[in-house]
């Protein structure tokens, strides 16, 4: 690993538990940009809330960035979604325009204001997108085409302000780049056996990213030699 200095405009956003419209199942995906100080501890920033803690939030999915650029590839695939799409519309936390899944490594550590940060895994999309947007299909394109944005791990809490930068503190080993590891999760052949066994040693993987992991070499193995 080697330190660089790359800094980046952001903005935060939280939001508390609402209900979808059609479903009216409960949801954190409804955020709000925040301009004030706010605090953020190992589960996040204060005042974000999750509804279904089995699949979100927790010290692994504390912090959760999309790149402000997917959204230009949203509305070109989904028109519709015109005057719909903004940063924050699909829950994310942190809003960037200056970065993307090309550019950062699983185990990558970031500083915002106080805090310290480090990616741990890309975000798995789930329905709840798409009911809120009332259009079909954006979560299953936002992982076909590994437009996913990842989450953070708080390593060292600490206060944030809408003026703070996030700062590269220190880039993880190319074998861990996020692009990367979401296009071996989407690999069905044996050669991929060997890099996605590397992702696994991987700094501060996330437990879950681990296990997929695991389960796609799995996978694989039964695959090439024809094991049921």
């Amino acid at each position: 690993m080697r330190p660089f200095s790359k800094s980046l405009a952001v903005q935060i956003f939280v939001g508390t538990i609402q209900r979808l419209p059609q479903s009216a199942r409960p949801s954190g995906i409804y955020k709000t940009r925040v301009n004030m100080p706010v605090y953020l501890n190992i589960n996040g920033f204060e005042g974000d809330q999750q509804a279904d803690l089995r699949v979100h939030g927790g010290p692994d999915k504390a912090v959760q960035l999309y790149p402000v650029a997917h959204y230009a590839a949203l509305i070109k695939r989904f028109p519709e979604l015109l005057g719909k799409l903004a940063p924050g519309a699909i829950g994310e936390n942190i809003s960037c325009p200056d970065l993307n899944e090309q550019e950062v490594h699983i185990g990558d550590l970031w500083q915002l204001g106080e805090a310290l940060l480090q990616i741990t895994q890309p975000r798995s999309p789930c329905s709840k997108i798409d009911e809120k947007l009332d259009c079909k299909g954006v979560a299953a394109y936002i992982a076909q085409s590994s437009k996913t944005g990842w989450y953070f791990r708080v390593l060292e809490p600490g206060m944030v302000t809408a003026e703070n930068r996030l700062v590269l503190v220190e880039s993880g080993n190319e074998h861990y780049r996020l692009c990367s590891i979401l296009s071996l999760m989407q690999q069905n052949e044996s050669a991929a056996i060997g890099a996605l066994q590397r992702c696994l040693m991987a700094p501060g993987i996330a437990d879950n990213l681990r296990l997929k992991i695991e389960q796609k070499i799995v996978h694989l193995n039964r695959a090439s030699t024809g094991t049921p």
